[in-house]
């Protein structure tokens, strides 16, 4: 153990994150060759001390094994612990990511909200394996993720969920009514790309209705999927939050039980490691969860 502990130095932890947050060596030295040389020998020589593999190359960039994970989230925890000490640390904004959607409809609305001048707050769209990774490697700071992603690395707290719900255009439905559906030949219909388990569940109960789509467009975004239903040539299935955005004389809400997609659960996670060593993120994370539940 003692030997572990002297071979576990800051300057070598400190490398080790660095480079894992840059995604590369050449990145985290700024392409200098000395210096890329001593970050590889640095990484080389913790491995040697942990006895583990901590990173592997993917192309060019430096991806950590579930070993390095560990190891920068207990290391960037640490690191991150020391400078709340530190008084620019109240300075330093809270990093809060989440799937595209949950930022637009979920939390923003909410974190917008909060007045308590000890924190500023940095938002970013990532999708919730990567809003994962990047608690793990201290990129990021708090998250909202679906609940069914988590695992036990985490701390998590329930912050509501997102609800489902089919638009169409009027004009695209006989009697421009919502039960106009069931009676329309064809209905050209925008999925969203990139979220098998929601268009499965939309192509189910599209089924089991009888209703027949014609699949028109995939968008990566709900933000591009509510622009695509806004152009009045399709419908789709978007998060309840935003159809205020479209207008009902011209907009049909289907508020129909057989047609009804389950709603996702959704938590507030900070990394369990990270959590326990930074006070100030304690307090950011439980402020964020009683603005958002």
């Amino acid at each position: 153990m003692l030997e572990l502990q002297k071979g576990l130095s800051l300057d070598r932890l400190k490398t080790f994150c660095l480079v894992v947050r840059a995604g590369s060596i050449a990145a985290a030295a700024v392409n200098d060759p000395n210096q890329q040389s001593q970050f590889s020998r640095q990484i080389k020589e913790l491995e040697e001390v942990i006895g583990k593999q901590l990173v592997r190359k993917e192309g060019k960039e430096i991806k950590p094994t579930a070993a390095g994970l560990e190891l920068a989230a207990l290391a960037g925890g640490f690191f991150a612990g020391l400078d709340e000490l530190g008084a620019e640390s109240s300075n330093r904004p809270i990093v809060l990511a989440g799937g595209e959607s949950i930022m637009r409809w979920v939390v923003l609305p909410g974190i917008s909200r909060l007045t308590n001048p000890m924190f500023r707050w940095n938002l970013r769209s990532v999708r919730t394996q990567r809003t994962l990774d990047a608690l793990m490697n201290g990129t990021v700071d708090l998250g909202v993720v679906r609940g069914d992603a988590v695992t036990e690395d985490f701390v998590s707290k329930p912050v509501g969920e997102i609800d489902y719900i089919w638009v169409f255009p009027r004009k695209l439905l006989p009697g421009r009514t919502a039960s106009g559906i069931y009676d329309a030949k064809r209905l050209p219909f925008a999925l969203l790309a990139g979220d098998g388990k929601l268009a499965r569940q939309i192509i189910e109960a599209a089924a089991k209705n009888e209703l027949r789509l014609d699949i028109r467009m995939e968008l990566e975004s709900f933000s591009l999927l509510l622009e695509a239903v806004k152009t009045r040539n399709l419908g789709a299935v978007v998060p309840e939050k935003a159809v205020g955005e479209l207008p009902q004389d011209e907009f049909a809400v289907i508020e129909d039980d057989q047609l009804a997609i389950p709603p996702r659960p959704l938590v507030l996670v900070a990394h369990a490691k990270t959590y326990e060593l930074r006070p100030r993120l304690r307090k950011a994370f439980e402020e964020c969860a009683r603005i958002l539940a």
